[in-house]
């Protein structure tokens, strides 16, 4: 006999369908009554958990012995130790997931927790007085069931019922009767042997049914019964209990499936869900399974061997009728008889666990999660979903070397965390005068609080953040405002809750497995997290190709912008970020081409970071715009306050390489700017069998250029100034496994090891502010081809960096460094090419990235816009932003292709942009001084700020205080 392996499902009724051969495989009644199913949110499934006594009630007071049998699970022979992540499920409770009186926080691992090993992949686990006292419940809450999901001391092993939380139901006082196997909704085979076992309390008989024919009888307080299926049937077994003068009974329905039915599936059947009238077609694209049985609203989640889906192929498909207009209704597949996913091209789901925590201001009248047939992930559909009226129709686009970015968290925009709340504020959106707004990932993540880079369904918009129809009015009011929207996707990986994960998924690693066509078990690359999609898979580009065109088509959106996209490579010979892959460049421009076969001149935005001619290979071909952020680092240092001929080059990102973390030569530890010298803190050398401890400094954007030494078998010392004169390793005389600091002065070209703490004696905090004439390429690197920006999500905060390691006349004067902001901003945005800013970055956002870790939510502070200083910034930022907006046809233009400009280091230790129409020159010194501008276009130019008009002719001196700007306009 083969081993059953039951699937938990918590119903109480089987629907019975009739097909017939060129009709639809099942059809609704038009006024269906479904038996009222007894409300058991997840009921324990034997053998997995039981206990002793066989019913738990809330009066008890005795222990209770939990009893787990982990055979066949991820824990099954495992010998270490167990513990319990318990709670109870009460009628305050509002989903299943919604659990009271937690006994200890995730991975705590607490006496009161510990399981007790049996031998034979048994485990006790004692509630001690009862369930009440143990978890500490008050008598006046009633407590309905035992939640559980046991785990390994470390969380790497997990013990779930079929992936879902494990429950012990509370029985009732007196007369009781009890199916404990199979579960409800189990699926069997013909040759399957099943034992029914049924378990009674203060009954004098007990009688067992088979389709409402009895099989069995006994008065002892056990009873079984074996079911040998000799052919495919669906099946209800029934227990009814009697005293003598009052009846109780318990049913569960299972279904013994037959071979999956092959057959052709209709040709306008898409992946996903098709609607043709009341009719809607499932199809579900799943090679190398066997079967796939479709779960849903109208068959109340149960399988059926009439809801089995027919096989086509690598696809599973079915046709249901009857189906009623305006209704939403929930739907999963059952694959296998074991894997319950949701759709991957739904456009909607049902979380049990977190939908709970999303308010009905958000999303009002949101579907209930049918918890008390089913667990895990909804899809949900709708035959007639209400159409979307657009009414930005004279919407034109943004030039894209137009674009004035503005990057956006929907959480951490207002205090509602929602996308109606963004809308409110795009009057103030559009006076900043930006027209583009990059939000960061909106298709559905796992939870509700994130910044999104954990994407499980990439369908559907996350209902955390509000309603398909508050997301299109978010976009329509966009395009009004003539601003842009781009989405911020992941396409570099998703998470287990993705359904294509779970089909092919190794539950003892708790990893895709070996035959997932559309993962990596590992990423061959360094970046990635949660699990990494194969993008030489021909079905992995095919899906994504869907969805880009799906959020075109359906959200109207201008473009998107991709996610660590030097993940998408398979070869691992290149996955460095300083090799050239040919096979990368393939596939992004596949989807750059995608995208342009839908909408010619959307955006296209790749998070890259790789080697420069990668970067020009895919603006060149496909018009592919990389994020460059070189000029980050010498306006920050600018800000503070910490200029000087030492920091010729602060933004190129110096790094440490060698011998270091990771074994792995080629990856690089970033060294910090700071105070004119660059720094990495807490440096372990590995032996990688090279030379010993020994390293090179390279710059991270340039990864041909890397420095050592002349003499590669020289030994240096701890502390010793170490001239980078040549290309040679140079070797430490330290230890492996050993921290250490290293701090490069780039301007001398010197390297000093330091014991862990240690600071070289030669190297003082504050550097001279030296002045010198003349361009400075790094301030100049804004480059078309690329969105250059200075603050994004993933970096420090530009004023929090001003507030704690700015010089003293910054940090403590907010009026200086509000100044100082808007001159750094002006010459960002008064630059040619695409740039981008952060959110509130216009207020001077002061809060660290790393303020309640660094994806956790933030402060709101709306209140900034009512200080002076701040509101100030504001103010400047709209002004030069807006006149940047203003005129899109002179930004809109490849503009070094037909005009000159230059920005130069001027003897005032500040700044000067001089174009044609526009001259910006900054004083980042403390004190007045002077500059004189050559050859500027001569005639009337106005002071943006002040409106003043300014004739020049010839050269042009500007006097300006310190921490102060002008520009000037024609």
């Amino acid at each position: 006999m083969r081993t059953l392996r039951f699937l938990m499902m918590a119903l109480t009724a089987i629907m019975m369908f009739v097909g017939c051969t060129g009709e639809p495989d099942f059809v609704l009644p038009p006024n269906p009554n479904p038996p009222t199913p007894t409300p058991t949110p997840g009921p324990s499934e034997y053998p997995l958990i039981s206990t002793d006594p066989a019913f738990v009630t809330e009066a008890m007071t005795e222990d209770i012995t939990v009893i787990l049998n982990t055979a066949g699970t991820a824990a099954d022979g495992f010998t270490g130790e167990l513990y319990a992540h318990t709670g109870v499920l009460t009628t305050e409770s509002t989903t299943t997931g919604d659990w009271k009186y937690v006994l200890s926080e995730w991975g705590d691992n607490i006496p009161e927790c510990k399981l007790e090993p049996q031998g034979d992949n048994i485990w006790h686990y004692t509630i001690k007085g009862g369930v009440h006292a143990w978890y500490g419940v008050p008598e006046s809450e009633q407590v309905t069931h035992i939640a559980f999901v046991f785990r390994s001391a470390d969380s790497t092993i997990e013990v779930k019922d079929n992936g879902s939380d494990i429950f012990v139901e509370m029985a009732v006082e007196g007369l009781s009767v009890k199916i404990i196997s199979p579960a409800h909704g189990s699926i069997l085979q013909v040759g399957d042997e099943c034992v029914v076992q049924v378990q009674q309390q203060a009954a004098t008989n007990v009688k067992l049914f088979k389709n409402d024919v009895a099989v069995a009888e006994t008065g002892s307080a056990t009873l079984s019964y074996t079911y040998a299926p000799t052919e495919p049937e669906d099946v209800v077994f029934k227990a009814v209990a009697t005293d003598g003068v009052d009846t109780v009974e318990h049913s569960v329905s299972i279904a013994v499936l037959g071979e999956t039915e092959s057959a052709p599936r209709p040709i306008t059947a898409e992946n996903g869900v098709t609607i043709n009238g009341d009719e809607a077609t499932f199809c579900l694209y799943a090679p190398g399974k066997k079967s796939v049985v479709l779960l849903a609203d109208f068959n109340e989640y149960a399988p059926s061997n009439e809801s089995m889906m027919k096989r086509d192929g690598d696809y599973f498909w079915i046709t249901v009728s009857g189906l009623e207009q305006g209704v939403e209704y929930g739907y999963q597949y059952l694959v296998d008889g074991t894997i319950k996913i949701g759709d991957p091209y739904a456009t909607k789901i049902l979380d049990p666990w977190n939908d709970k925590w999303i308010s009905s201001t958000v999303y009002p009248n949101l579907k209930p999660y049918p918890s008390e047939y089913t667990s895990d992930i909804v899809s949900v559909f709708e035959l007639s979903p209400a159409e979307f009226t657009w009414t930005a129709t004279s919407y034109q686009r943004p030039e894209e070397n137009s674009l004035a970015i503005y990057e956006l968290l929907v959480r951490d925009f207002s205090e509602e965390g929602s996308i109606n709340a963004v809308t409110a504020k795009l009057d103030y959106l559009e006076t900043l005068g930006i027209n583009a707004i990059e939000l960061m990932p909106i298709q559905e993540f796992d939870g509700n609080d994130s910044w999104g880079y954990n994407p499980c369904f990439f369908f559907a918009a996350d209902k955390a953040y509000g309603t398909t129809e508050a997301y299109k009015t978010f976009i329509d009011e966009c395009h009004k405002r003539g601003i842009a929207v781009i989405l911020d996707v992941v396409f570099n990986h998703a998470t287990g809750q993705f359904p294509y994960a779970k089909m092919w998924w190794n539950s003892s690693a708790n990893k895709t497995a070996g035959d997932n066509p559309f993962f990596n078990v590992d990423a061959p690359h360094n970046w990635s997290v949660f699990h990494d999609f194969n993008h030489t898979y021909q079905y992995t580009v095919q899906y994504i190709d869907e969805v880009l065109e799906y959020w075109m088509k359906e959200y109207n959106v201008d473009g998107f912008r991709f996610d660590l996209t030097k993940g998408f490579v398979q070869n691992p010979g290149n996955y460095d970020a300083g090799g050239y892959s040919a096979q990368r460049i393939g596939i992004l421009k596949h989807y750059a081409e995608t995208i342009r076969a839908v909408d010619q001149d959307a955006y296209i935005i790749f998070e890259h970071f790789c080697d420069q001619s990668e970067e020009n290979e895919l603006y060149n071909s496909v018009g592919a715009l990389c994020w460059n952020n070189n000029q980050r680092g010498g306006y920050i240092e600018t800000v503070m306050g910490w200029y000087d001929d030492g920091k010729n080059d602060g933004s190129a990102y110096w790094g440490v390489m060698g011998d270091l973390q990771g074994n792995n030569w080629s990856h690089d530890i970033t060294l910090n700017y700071e105070n004119g010298i660059y720094v990495a803190q807490d440096v372990v050398f590995a032996d990688a069998n090279k030379e010993g401890c020994c390293f090179k400094i390279r710059k991270n954007r340039n990864w041909s250029t890397s420095y050592g030494v002349t003499d590669g078998t020289k030994v240096h010392n701890l502390g010793a100034a170490i001239s980078l004169n040549g290309s040679a390793n140079v070797l430490m005389n330290a230890q492996v496994g050993v921290k250490y600091d290293i701090y490069f002065d780039a301007t001398a070209m010197t390297v000093y090891v330091m014991a862990d703490g240690q600071r070289p004696s030669q190297l003082s905090r504050a550097r001279t502010m030296s002045t010198r004439a003349g361009t400075q390429s790094n301030f100049a690197d804004f480059k078309s081809g690329r969105i250059n920006n200075i603050e994004t999500h993933d970096e420090e905060r530009i004023a929090y960096k001003a507030i704690t390691s700015g010089q003293e006349y910054v940090k403590n004067d907010w009026a200086v460094l509000s100044k100082r902001l808007q001159a750094i901003y002006a010459l960002h945005f008064l630059t040619p090419y695409p740039k981008m800013m952060w959110q509130f970055g216009e207020l001077g956002y002061d809060i660290s990235i790393d303020y309640n870790d660094r994806t956790g939510r933030k402060p709101i502070h709306w209140d900034y816009y009512n200080d002076a200083n701040r509101k100030a910034l504001y103010d400047a930022m709209s002004k030069f932003i807006s006149w940047r907006t203003d005129n899109q046809d002179y930004y809109g233009q490849d503009y070094l292709a037909v005009h000159t400009w230059n920005v130069n280091d001027v003897d005032m230790g500040g700044k000067t942009l001089v174009m044609d129409k526009v001259i910006v020159v900054a004083n980042f010194t403390n004190a007045e001084a002077s500059t004189t501008i050559s050859n500027p276009n001569p005639g009337e130019w106005t002071n943006l700020m002040t409106g003043e008009k300014v004739q020049v002719n010839g050269s042009h001196t500007v006097t300006l205080p310190g921490s102060d700007y002008i520009i000037l306009v024609r």
